[in-house]
């Protein structure tokens, strides 16, 4: 058994973890040499610090335990493989109100609004307590409701530039003029977030989260903008007095491409 099957058996045999499963880059088929293990362990109650490091101890190095930044989650080092290993702690109900909120009532967010949905879906199970994460997957494996792909394009296409004075084109020129480029890359960061999700939508492919997103549509999408990453790479790599510029060109061909199914 490897360091990694022996910390996997640890915590199913805890009473609370209703599930574990692998999920992140590595199956999304995205993964590089930066990539490290993701892993999702899924309980009913908080498991103690106490538990878990002693776990860890057994199995792992380089340990920074119980943070709190974003998601409770422990990262480390796999003593046997080098691997790092980032396990992130979920409620069920969480997950499952998540689920409810976009796949069931097709809730759009501004970007990113079908990300949990994808590292469901994608996800490896490992551990599965009665069945439950295996349920939850095949809902949501199930197909990509029409009713959540319009309501995503429908919320972000506006923001991109229709709106005239709330849009993420126009809050990107007031910045651009004033010389603000903390403001500048704020907005493009807000712009890109709506931009992916419209195209992920358009394509009824669940977000697959902030990392790689180029490779990742020129991979698995089969509707992407005219010169897609030649658009994105302009807007991102250009002088701050080109930006308006590059971003119509973007802007326009993601139109395109819209216009010929809605």
């Amino acid at each position: 058994m490897t360091d990694f099957e022996a910390i996997v058996n640890e915590f199913s045999n805890i009473d609370a973890v209703k599930a574990i499963v692998i999920s992140g880059s590595r199956m999304s088929g995205v993964e590089d040499e930066l990539s490290d293990i993701d892993m999702y362990v899924y309980a009913n109650e908080e498991i103690p610090l106490e538990l878990r490091k002693c776990i860890f101890d057994k199995y792992t190095v380089e340990q920074s335990l119980d943070n709190r930044y974003w998601e409770l989650g422990d990262e480390m080092i796999i003593k046997d493989s080098q691997e790092g290993l980032d396990i992130m702690y979920r409620e069920p109900n969480w997950i499952e109100s998540m689920i409810h909120n976009v796949y069931d009532l097709h809730y759009a967010a501004l970007g990113y609004t079908t990300c949990f949905i994808h590292n469901v879906a994608s996800s490896r199970i490992l551990f599965d307590r009665n069945g439950w994460f295996k349920s939850i997957q095949d809902k949501v494996c199930s197909g990509y409701p029409d009713e959540l792909a319009k309501n995503i394009i429908e919320k972000n296409l506006p923001l991109l530039k229709e709106k005239r004075y709330a849009s993420f084109y126009a809050q990107i020129a007031n910045a651009v003029h004033r010389n603000d480029y903390i403001s500048v890359n704020h907005r493009l960061s807000a712009f890109f977030a709506s931009y992916f999700d419209i195209i992920f939508a358009y394509n009824k492919i669940f977000h697959p989260g902030e990392k790689r997103l180029v490779r990742f549509v020129l991979s698995k999408c089969k509707f992407i903008p005219v010169d897609f990453e030649k658009d994105v790479n302009a807007v991102l790599c250009c002088d701050y007095s080109r930006k308006l510029q590059y971003l119509d060109v973007l802007i326009d061909h993601l139109y395109e491409m819209i216009k010929k199914r809605f």
